[in-house]
């Protein structure tokens, strides 16, 4: 299967105070019907942004963009020229909320800003991305909330370190076999 790539999300996401969570191996590189799922502090800045990187470089050329706004998440949903299928969805995340039922303590959304990194694409742009254990305590809680998710539990079992099990440990997190 060839990569879609009609958005170059490194366009939108260089220098924007969010953080790129759940991000694939080929990254930047998509998938039609691909999304990315980005956390932010300032979700309304950043949504505003989006749309004004979208106006400036690709309504002139025929895309459109919708955007459906709940009070934890938007998504910014992208479509090429006189297409009906979704090219690209921005997943826009302003909580962790549904994982507190799993133990998730509430000030990991804040700890996960103060541990990420930036990382450089390609010489193209840089996002910025959890530190390792952060990201595989993420993936660890998807995986409780959603068990057919096996990515994420594959995720898990290749990337647990004793650093994810301590901050799972420091969470008050029960944790066994994955």
């Amino acid at each position: 299967m060839n990569y879609s790539n009609q958005v170059d999300i490194l366009y939108f996401l260089n220098n924007e105070n969010a953080i790129v969570i759940r991000k694939s191996e080929d990254f930047p590189n998509y998938y039609t019907y691909s999304d990315i799922d980005i956390i932010t502090l300032s979700p309304d800045k950043l949504i505003m942004n989006l749309w004004n990187k979208f106006n400036k470089k690709y309504r002139g050329l025929g895309f459109h963009m919708d955007q459906v706004k709940t009070t934890k998440h938007c998504h910014i949903d992208i479509y090429p020229p006189k297409a009906s299928r979704l090219d690209l969805r921005f997943d826009v995340i302003n909580s962790f909320e549904e994982f507190y039922s799993f133990g998730m303590d509430k000030k990991f959304f804040g700890d996960v800003f103060l541990r990420a990194k930036d990382i450089v694409i390609n010489n193209r742009g840089s996002v910025r991305v959890p530190d390792s254990d952060d990201e595989t305590i993420i993936r660890y809680f998807e995986y409780l909330k959603n068990p057919h998710k096996k990515k994420h539990q594959k995720y898990v079992v290749e990337h647990c370190t004793p650093g994810f099990i301590k901050r799972l440990d420091e969470m008050g997190v029960k944790h066994g076999t994955i």
